[in-house]
């Protein structure tokens, strides 16, 4: 166990069938999913851990495997997040798409995260680094629109609490929508 109740799987591989029971992964082609789950990490936090922070960048996004975790903002709570909801995914999504010239002018996103996300019990999370992320939203366009949904609305929650980090996020042109 790291410092913070933060323990580093890296055993546990994360299949591509795995991915396939889930909602935000189950559209893509079996060669995608495979690809991915090549390189997410399985992370498993204790109750209370800080899993990211408001104002601070990642180079991940996180998926919640199992458990329960809340977002808050300024450090008021707001929603319960459970299993197959996503966590980091306005900086996660941010820093990927950074990484595409093809999408890097179009997608306007907070380079930071809108809030800071708490386990409540301990959780397992899939871990999804920003390259990978990067790599698949180039192959799958509808990947990277139903995470553009997914920040949406955490900056629409976050805006709504208050936080100054919290800008409408858009996309212009074609691409990402």
């Amino acid at each position: 166990v790291e410092a913070g109740g933060v323990r580093r799987s890296m055993a546990v591989p994360c299949s591509e069938e795995e991915l396939q029971q889930m909602p935000l992964f189950a559209p893509m082609n079996e060669a995608d999913r495979r690809d991915l789950a090549a390189s997410i990490r399985i992370v498993i936090v204790g109750e209370g851990v800080e899993i990211v922070e408001q104002g601070a960048t990642n180079e991940s996004l996180f998926i919640l495997r199992s458990g329960r975790c809340a977002e808050y903002v300024n450090r008021t709570r707001g929603i319960e997040k459970g299993d197959g909801m996503t966590v980091g995914e306005v900086a996660g999504l941010n820093a990927a798409c950074k990484r595409r010239q093809d999408l890097v002018s179009r997608i306007t996103l907070p380079p930071k995260n809108t809030e800071t996300v708490l386990s409540l019990t301990a959780c397992e999370l899939l871990e999804v680094p920003v390259e990978a992320l990067s790599n698949i939203i180039g192959s799958d366009l509808m990947l990277g629109r139903r995470l553009l949904r997914e920040a949406n609305n955490t900056i629409a929650r976050s805006a709504a609490a208050g936080s100054a980090g919290a800008v409408n996020c858009g996309v212009k042109g074609r691409g990402i929508t």
